[in-house]
């Protein structure tokens, strides 16, 4: 069995230290964009978000810009 405190997300973000990048797809119908923000929230900083415009769920990689690959490149850097 495994415990509810293991997978409780929320509260488990607040432990993270590092620099963190929560990415979505903008249409996603299969995991909430409403995660994404609330997890953000939750997050220590420094941290950063970014909505991959007009990808779902099963194509995100076919939409990230350099924009995006920029701000990766910032946050590893």
């Amino acid at each position: 069995i495994i415990s509810k405190n293991v997978l409780n997300t929320k509260e488990n973000v607040k432990r993270i230290k590092i620099p963190i990048l929560f990415a979505y797809a903008e249409k996603d119908k299969i995991i909430p964009t409403s995660n994404s923000k609330e997890l953000f929230k939750a997050a220590n900083k420094p941290k950063y978000i970014y909505e991959i415009k007009n990808a779902d769920h099963h194509n995100i990689f076919k939409f990230v810009t350099p924009e995006y690959v920029n701000l990766i490149k910032k946050i590893i850097l």
